[in-house]
């Protein structure tokens, strides 16, 4: 720490108090003054002088703040805070510049920091936050706590310098607790850049602080510094703070356009570490030259924010030098300025354009409800915005042509607004009232606008008739042609569809449309069917077809709304024809059906009666597929089957069903067997040669004798006539007799014949006399 002069430190302090007791008046009292808290500062002071420099030093600020003692400069090139700001999309290689993605993203931070989205700040009661943005960044803070062991903390980021982003606008405020230290010991806020080689650049360059002398901030103009409450340092001693609310100092980088250059903005505490300050920090980049700006004449002209040195120089009248200026005169307005921090001379020139006040006026010409605009104002390139107020407004509209067309809906009284204005904005406006005549009234009216194709007849009726008239048709295919008068029908679509009908009307010039819509509905294609024929007993199935509502009617007084009814368990007086009307939005659509009901019949027929051995013969009639039953578990499935070898267990009837086109019928057929004769053929015999032969059987219906030697005989009881050899006669005689029911039957009976005997008589004669004579037969 250097060493200070005594007596220069009471020189400096005497002209020092009477710089400031020639402004104001006061009463030299140091009632209410800390004596113990300023001691024991003092008291961490190295050498006597610093301690007395310090107790002088705090009773001299201490009378100041009580009694706004101090000194107030032309603020005229002090930065103010200005709504211009960004704080918003930044030029390239400023991204988050301004914090705005409520991080550090961009910026390399160190020690106590951190970011601000809202709140006031405790000692100076100004927002935490940059005015107009939505994160501002904190360096330090007033260690509270006590327990704070680093005191510097800085923010630093690289910037590519172009012509975009060389206008470095930062915005900061601060608080520190006033204790007073020498300028080599204070709290300071540094604001400096760094070029490639990591180097500190001469400029633009920025340094504040607050130390005893002068006992104020240093760096910043006078007066801009306010004294609020107190705060307390590490050691618990109460001072008054200092802050300063947010500010903005231009930087203007324009040299180093191509350099990428690091900005590091610095806020450290006091040397001895024993009180404290911190800042916030927030920035904008801007453009070397903003945007040539218009306005009109009396509006307002300001210079960027954070300059000093503003010149404005008017088309005509004196110059003026504050920050912004009232633009009466017309024409163009220079402006030139210095960057608070700049590499020596550095002054920036800007142009705005002063336009001259625009002219509302318009003229009006119709034909009927139909208006041209004419505007006889301020033209082109001024833009003139029209707006309407009456019965029934047209659309506003904006355009920069001589003349707009406008057509009024309805007849009455409309004010015509227009305003004009130029590149500045700058507006002017006039107001005329316009009277719209009452045109013809082209309504018209139309009986049942929805018809059906079938039978549809139209007439269109225009309610007002005296005039001419058109009744015209979109789509035309389909239509009737157009008509001329006032009554117009009837008339006749012959095609389906939504027709669009334009009665067009014409009466003293004005001409008017109007519109109506008319619906032609198809008629339904309608079908009806059913899955006849169908069996007695058997379930019906209607099917229909054509859209829209269904009614079904019938014999044997059968109805049915549904689309497809059934009707199961049909009979004989089911069959007929069967209507369905179908209702197509309104329009009426009918087809039939013939319900046949199929009524099969079976035959069954045999070739008996028969007798037993005999073969059945069943005869059927024709179908598709069939069934016989019958007396001993007889069943077939032949249309005609036979029977062979007939017992008289197979007599009774016989079932026949047959399946004809899905119907089935039944038909019976009695089989009679009847028993076989039983003949018991008999003969007299046995019989002698010659004999007659006598053949008997007992009464039957037919007889048929045959036998040996080619005997035949149809009698009952014939006889074979003396034989001529008997021999030849006898043997099996068989009769085949017939019944009444022509049943037959044979038995055999067996005739013996014998020979006539042939006596052989012989002797042993002759015999001698004597002898024995012997016969032989």
């Amino acid at each position: 720490m250097k060493k200070f002069n005594p007596a220069f430190l009471i020189l400096f302090l005497l002209l020092f108090s009477a710089k400031f007791y020639s402004q104001k008046t006061v009463i030299d009292s140091l009632k209410g003054f800390n004596y113990i808290g300023a001691k024991e500062h003092a008291d961490e002071m190295k050498t006597d002088k610093e301690k007395l420099f310090f107790m002088n030093h705090a009773k001299r600020t201490y009378k100041i703040a009580k009694y706004n003692l101090y000194p107030q400069k032309d603020q005229n090139n002090w930065a103010k805070f200005d709504n211009s700001t960004y704080q918003g999309p930044q030029p390239a290689g400023c991204t988050n510049v301004d914090f705005e993605t409520g991080n550090t993203t961009g910026w390399t931070v160190a020690g106590d920091n951190a970011i601000m989205t809202s709140g006031v700040d405790p000692y100076g009661g100004f927002p935490r936050v940059f005015p107009g943005g939505t994160a501002s960044l904190r360096l330090n803070d007033d260690n509270t706590s006590g327990s704070k062991t680093t005191f510097s903390a800085q923010a630093s980021r690289v910037i590519p310098v172009t012509a975009a982003n060389s206008q470095f606008q930062l915005h900061f405020a601060f608080v520190l607790l006033n204790f007073p230290h020498p300028a080599n010991a204070a709290a300071t806020f540094n604001v400096y850049f760094l070029n490639a080689a990591n180097t500190t650049v001469s400029c633009p360059l920025f340094t504040c602080y607050f130390s005893t002398p002068p006992g104020t901030l240093t760096g910043m103009p006078a007066g801009v510094a306010q004294t609020g409450g107190n705060g307390v340092n590490i050691g618990s001693q109460v001072y008054p703070t200092t802050y300063v609310p947010w500010q903005t100092i231009g930087m203007d980088l324009t040299p180093y356009i191509g350099q990428n250059l690091t900005a590091v903005i610095k806020c450290n505490w006091c040397l001895y570490n024993y009180d404290w300050g911190y800042c916030y920090i927030d920035a904008d980049c801007a453009p070397v030259t903003p945007s040539t700006a218009a306005v009109c004449p009396g509006g307002q002209l300001c210079g960027p924010s954070g300059m000093y040195g503003y010149t404005w120089t008017p088309p005509s009248g004196p110059v003026v030098t504050t920050s912004c200026i009232t633009a009466s005169a017309i024409g163009t307005y220079t402006l030139s300025y210095t960057p608070f921090s700049s590499c020596g001379p550095s002054i920036q020139t800007n142009t705005y354009q002063v336009l001259a006040q625009t002219t509302a006026a318009f003229t009006t010409v119709n034909s009927c409800n139909s208006f041209t605009i004419t505007n006889t104002g301020t033209g082109p390139p001024a833009v003139q915005s029209y707006s309407f107020a009456g019965p029934s407004p047209p659309a506003s509209f904006t355009t920069t042509a001589a003349t707009s067309a406008v057509t009024f809906p309805t007849a009455g009284n409309y004010t015509i607004t227009q305003t004009i204005t130029n590149a500045a904005g700058c507006p002017a406006t006039v107001q005329a009232v316009v009277v719209v005549p009452a045109g013809p009234n082209p309504a018209f009216t139309i009986p049942t606008p929805t018809q059906c194709l079938t039978g549809n007849s139209y007439v269109f009726t225009a309610v007002q008739a005296a005039t001419t008239h058109t009744f015209s048709f979109n789509p035309t295919v389909g239509a009737p042609p157009t008509g001329n008068t006032a009554t117009y029908g009837p008339v006749s679509f012959s095609a389906p569809g939504t027709y669009t009908v334009t009665h067009t009307i014409s009466n003293g010039g004005c001409t008017v449309s109007t519109t109506s819509v008319i619906l032609i509905n198809p008629m339904p294609t309608v079908t009806a069917n059913n899955n006849g024929p169908i069996c007695v007993g058997g379930s019906v199935s209607f099917t229909s077809s054509g859209g829209g509502t269904y009614s079904w009617a019938g014999p044997n007084s059968f109805s049915s709304a549904a689309q497809n009814p059934t009707l199961p368990g049909i009979s004989m007086a089911a069959a007929g024809v069967y209507t369905v009307t179908v209702n197509l939005a309104g329009c009426i659509g009918t087809s039939t059906t013939q319900l046949t009901i199929s009524t099969p019949t079976a035959s069954a027929n045999n070739t008996g009666p028969y007798c037993i051995g005999q073969t059945i013969a069943l005869i059927g009639s024709a179908g598709v597929t069939y069934t016989w039953t019958g007396p001993s578990a007889f069943n077939s499935n032949a249309q005609s089957p036979n029977i062979p070898a007939a017992t008289a267990a197979m007599s009774g009837n016989y079932n026949f069903t047959v399946n004809v086109g899905g119907c089935f019928a039944t038909g019976t057929t009695p089989v009679v067997i009847n028993a076989l004769p039983v003949p018991a053929p008999s003969n007299t015999g046995p019989y002698c040669a010659g004999a007659t032969i006598q053949l008997n059987v007992g009464a039957f219906t037919t007889y048929t004798w045959t036998g040996p030697s080619v005997f035949t005989s149809n009698l009952q009881n014939p006889t074979v006539p003396t034989l001529t050899s008997s021999v030849a006669n006898a043997g099996v005689y068989t009769v085949s007799v017939s019944d009444a029911n022509g049943c037959v039957n044979t038995a055999n009976t067996t005739v013996v014949v014998n020979p006539i005997p042939t006596p052989i008589i012989g002797s042993n004669s002759p015999v001698c006399s004597g002898g024995a004579l012997n016969l032989t037969s």
